[in-house]
Formats: structure tokens, sequence, C-alpha cells
């Protein structure tokens, strides 16, 4: 079963992978997103997923994330009854 925390740490391994390099990763996710740096270390740290608006932003700001959602969704589907 995906849990929510599975869902989240899965979306925060993928945004740490891709982001982790950058310098100033936090502010630069936010900015392009519009969010707080503080959500995005948040996610960067898993203790929250991004809500919908944000999540859509990011995946279109990072492919990685898009298939990282869309491997999710078909966990999603294959499990269910």
């Amino acid at each position: 079963m995906t849990t929510a925390a599975v869902i989240s740490g899965r979306i925060s391994e993928t945004l740490r992978r891709e982001y982790a390099s950058y310098r100033y990763a936090e502010k630069l996710l936010a900015r392009k997103v519009n969010a707080s740096p503080r959500a995005v270390r948040n996610w960067f740290s898993g203790v929250c997923s991004p809500r919908a608006a944000e999540l859509v932003r990011l995946m279109a700001e990072s492919e990685e994330l898009e298939r990282e959602v869309g491997r999710l969704i078909r966990e999603l589907r294959e499990a269910r009854p």
C-alpha cells in the first residue's frame, strides 16, 4: 500500500536528488513555484508534501518529479482490488 508517508518520502527524495546540488536550492525552488523557502525545506525533509497547485508547478519544473508522480499513480492503480 502506498501511504501518505511513502508518497511524501518519494517526492522528497526526488526533489533532493534534483536540487541538492544547487547552492540556494530552497530559495531557488520557492521562487520558481511561488512557495515559501520554509515550505520547500519541509518538502525536502519529507515533513510534508506540496499542495496540489504547488505539486503541479513543481512537476512543470522537474521532469523527474513528473515521472515519479506518474510511477506513484501507476502503483496506486495496480494496488486497487
